[in-house]
């Protein structure tokens, strides 16, 4: 068979814009650089104490000019490997392959359709420019981590098509063409579709085995762009009209705008480049026949990070979207995985969410945990779909049938005091600093004891910031289930886990009372106290150690009073959590000296 019968060439109709694109985008940077040119001169010539601001309002837009042409010109070239690569669509026995071959820094594209996974072939209504038309093809099936080039659209099941185009439940492949092109790449389909061997129909959604790597979160590097140019652009914008007036002399270290903004610009350089690796290292989701994982592979000094959840822990998986309400409401696609336990030691990255069993995010808990990832853009949130469609077991359940029932798991968080426990460390270091000012003003140092003084102070002060830091602005609450109450404090740092359960056989009644704090003091309208759960229980069954807002006492030979303050606004979920389930073991309610009668419903505050 010849070449030709097996090869359509698609490189001639690539680049038969780059030179059009070159020259648009050079002749808009050359067309910037005029008016930047003539503002300067005119802002240069004016005197001394002349100062106008209409030739300085001018050179920065004209800058902004040209800075948007030489990106434009930047961006043409770094595209140019793309277009000049051999490229086009090769026929075979077993399928064709789109092709994009590497050239220089471009890597390459390639993708791979089988004769049996192409279910139709029609000509698309989609609008796209003089003498071009699209083609698409109806697939079956295919890889969710393949890469077509970029002449065509791969529009995955519910995704966006080109304009014109309704959205389909099925998977297609639009090809962007020449006319002449279309009609030969017609003809070749049909000739080789029509000689292949008939394969029997693969189940939709099933047809391509789906293992490997699925990068995720790759939008987030525009970000970290945008931060390094705008602190760039920061001390430029207000320095750069009085540098061409007065020259380089004009960058004064001690004048205080100077310093400010090179200060500002310096801080804003430093974080882009701390967080570079965070947004540059590959991350993803992985799946094997053993189960997924999420991960972030090694980049300079940032480590991997990577956690793994087997099909055996794996209650469902579920691609929706959700409506964040704070900051205003924002709609957001997530993935989320079901989990039968949530197992502490797996090192996921930090934006991979874990969510305890009963805990609500986002106004919705399951009696599950879960693990919530955000995605990006819609491809992202079709090619995840994709891929867990094919290699999740089938016998996983949806988020539907997870949910169905009264929930029997809740989880309460309680408050960090994260201000408080900050002001530990900071009121010594206010302290050495103000002593330190003082004898800078004064031009005398302070005695020898006033500064054995103040530095004990804050060794005092340091050495209790790092005892209360960690426990106070570690993440806790209340895990209410069947089984029982879970006091939980989740480790960090070098504080460590805490966690103290009381089962509801060991408890004798559940109480509301009501409590002094001094967050109060200054709220004339809720009062001097705030509500609380009082729960008591046999002695020789009370915790040992309970976490700071859980406090026990009572003099009562047989049982203890354990008293949990997770705060107003948690109060009324506690309430419901804790409803019906006192009675259920060996004991009667308790109806001793302790103030209150039996819990009989949740209560509003």
């Amino acid at each position: 068979m010849r070449e030709s019968d097996r090869w359509l060439d698609l490189g001639p109709e690539q680049r038969r814009a780059l030179p059009r694109a070159l020259a648009y985008g050079s002749g808009l940077f050359l067309a910037s650089l005029v008016p930047l040119g003539a503002f300067a001169w005119a802002l240069r010539s004016v005197e001394a104490n002349g100062f106008s601001a209409i030739p300085a309002v001018g050179m920065v837009v004209a800058a902004a000019g040209c800075v948007a042409g030489l990106g434009v010109t930047a961006l043409i070239l770094f595209w140019t490997p793309r277009f000049l690569a051999r490229q086009g669509v090769e026929f075979g026995d077993d399928g064709l392959r789109l092709v994009q071959e590497p050239r220089w820094w471009f890597r390459g594209r390639a993708m791979h359709v089988r004769w049996e996974d192409v279910d139709s072939f029609t000509p698309s209504g989609a609008a796209g420019p003089r003498r071009w038309t699209w083609r698409v093809l109806g697939l079956r099936g295919v890889a969710p981590h393949a890469r077509p080039p970029h002449w065509t659209a791969l529009v995955l099941a519910g995704g966006e098509p080109p304009r014109g185009v309704a959205r389909s439940a099925t998977i297609r492949l639009f090809l962007q063409l020449r006319e002449d092109s279309a009609a030969e790449f017609t003809r070749l389909l049909e000739s080789h579709r029509s000689q292949a061997e008939p394969a029997p129909r693969a189940e939709p959604g099933r047809a391509t085995a789906a293992r490997g790597w699925l990068a995720l979160r790759r939008s987030h590097r525009v970000a970290w762009l945008l931060l390094c140019l705008t602190a760039l652009l920061l001390p430029a914008v207000p320095l750069g009209p009085l540098v061409l007036q007065d020259g380089l002399a004009r960058l004064d270290p001690g004048d205080p705008a100077v310093a400010l903004f090179a200060v500002m610009s310096a801080v804003g350089l430093s974080a882009a480049l701390v967080a570079a690796p965070w947004q540059w290292a590959e991350q993803g989701m992985v799946v094997t026949d053993r189960g997924l994982g999420f991960e972030r592979r090694p980049l300079w000094w940032v480590p991997e990070r990577r956690g793994f959840v087997r099909w055996e822990d794996v209650l469902g998986t579920a691609v929706r979207e959700v409506v964040r309400t704070s900051p205003g409401e924002q709609h957001q696609a997530v993935v989320e995985v079901y989990l039968d336990r949530l197992d502490a030691s797996e090192r996921f990255p930090g934006w991979v969410r874990r969510v305890r069993a009963g805990e609500a995010l986002w106004g919705e808990a399951t009696d599950c945990a879960r693990l919530v990832v955000p995605l990006g853009d819609p491809q992202e949130r079709s090619r995840v779909s994709l891929l867990l469609a094919q290699a999740s077991p089938p016998s996983l359940a949806g988020p539907s049938a997870l949910g169905a029932g009264p929930r029997s798991t809740y989880w309460i968080p309680v408050r960090r005091w994260v201000l408080p426990a900050l002001m530990v460390p900071v009121l010594p270091i206010c302290a050495v600093s103000g002593v330190a000012l003082a004898a800078a003003t004064a031009g005398s140092a302070p005695a020898p004891g006033i500064w054995a003084g103040v530095l004990g102070f804050a060794a005092v002060g340091l050495a209790a910031a790092a005892r209360l830091l960690p426990p106070l602005c570690a993440r806790q609450g209340i895990v209410v289930d069947d089984d029982g109450l879970r006091l939980v404090r989740e480790p960090l740092l070098w504080s460590r886990e805490l966690t103290a359960r009381v089962r509801w056989e060991h408890v004798r009644a559940i109480r509301p009372g009501t409590a002094l704090t001094l967050s109060r003091l200054g709220d004339w309208n809720g009062g001097f106290t705030f509500p609380v759960t009082d729960v008591v229980v046999e002695r020789r069954h009370a915790p040992a150690r309970t976490p700071w807002w859980a406090r026990t006492g009572g003099a009562d030979p047989d049982v203890v009073r354990l008293r949990l303050c997770p705060g107003a606004e948690q109060h009324p979920l506690l309430s419901r959590a804790v409803q019906g389930r006192v009675g259920r073991g060996s004991g009667e309610p308790y109806e001793g000296g302790d103030r209150g009668g039996a819990l009989g419903g949740p209560r509003r505050h």
